[in-house]
């Protein structure tokens, strides 16, 4: 590979990564609003939080990899346009094709990657995803309600009912 096609998968590479990095951002916002009120039921620690999403991260990214690597190719492809870089490379004598062919290349190497990183990483993730999971929801649920004049602590620990009055 030429300086041109180094060139070409650096810009390919960066734009993936932000396009990655944004929609996963968004993923765990909308998981947290979602969930933030289990773990404020469940009285979740917020080493269990930040491990809850650390181990999501793998699944949300294989989710996301293929929108991703479509904007990513979309700005990095439409960021050359817009420079002019691609007529000063169709000026030089470099065909569409060879101009596409660094893209092609890296996709190939992306979908290899995606594939061993779906079979190896993603399930032991998920693993311990799950697991956190269970922690966080297995531990006492505790709500409190307040009345005009008592209040209650309502626990269910593992599906058993207890009321307490204070």
């Amino acid at each position: 590979m030429n300086t041109l096609d180094w060139y070409i998968v650096r810009r390919l590479a960066l734009c993936l990564g932000l396009a990655i990095v944004s929609l996963m951002l968004i993923s765990v916002v909308i998981d947290l609003t979602e969930n933030i009120d289990t773990f404020i039921d469940f009285s979740a620690q917020p080493q269990q939080i930040a491990l809850y999403y650390v181990y999501r991260l793998p699944y949300w990214a294989i989710l996301t990899l293929p929108i991703a690597a479509l904007l990513g190719s979309l700005f990095a492809l439409t960021s050359f346009a817009r420079y002019s870089e691609i007529a000063a490379m169709k000026a030089l004598g470099v065909s569409l094709a060879r101009l596409l062919m660094p893209v092609f290349v890296f996709a190939t190497v992306l979908s290899a990657l995606a594939f061993f990183f779906t079979d190896y990483v993603v399930p032991q993730a998920t693993l311990q995803h799950n697991r956190i999971d269970r922690e966080i929801r297995s531990q006492q649920r505790v709500l409190v309600a307040t009345g005009e004049a008592e209040q209650q602590i309502v626990s269910f620990p593992q599906f058993g009912t207890k009321l307490d009055r204070i």
